[in-house]
């Protein structure tokens, strides 16, 4: 009975009128599927470290987490206190950037939406520049030596 089953849906799959259906439906399910929010992330951060380990750059979470832990939770864009984070990248990894200790700062979450694919001189206001320029020169310049 199984054999019966199994040889007559793979009779139905080849059928024209069913291959056409499919086709469809499984386009339809993919479209839907790539605007969901969830995918989204997952592939951000797929693409993400895709692009890290192909630097060879890759760093595992502890090391993270022990960055984490000697931050003060303060956006370095905007100086608001944060609770709802973001790590973000000095110098982005689009641009060359590395993804290491000395290339991260905490944001909140608006200042590294807003970013983009900019370094912290191009995306902060000329006002706020001269207040934490050294902060972003001197972790550039230590970029520089890892890199």
């Amino acid at each position: 009975m199984k054999e019966y089953g199994k040889e007559y849906r793979k009779e139905y799959r080849q059928r024209p009128e069913n291959k056409e259906r499919r086709k469809k439906y499984i386009e339809e399910y993919r479209k839907e599927y790539y605007q969901r929010p969830e995918t989204k992330r997952m592939e951000r951060a797929h693409n993400q470290k895709r692009r890290s380990l192909k630097r060879a750059a890759y760093v595992f979470g502890s090391n993270m987490l022990q960055w984490l832990q000697g931050q003060e939770m303060i956006c370095f864009y905007c100086g608001k206190p944060v609770e709802d984070f973001h790590i973000d990248h000095i110098i982005p990894l689009s641009r060359g950037g590395a993804h290491c200790e000395g290339n991260w700062v905490v944001t909140c979450p608006q200042c590294n939406l807003s970013k983009n694919a900019k370094t912290a001189h191009e995306f902060m206001p000329d006002k706020f520049l001269h207040e934490v320029g050294i902060k972003v020169k001197a972790a550039t310049a230590q970029i520089r030596m890892v890199i």
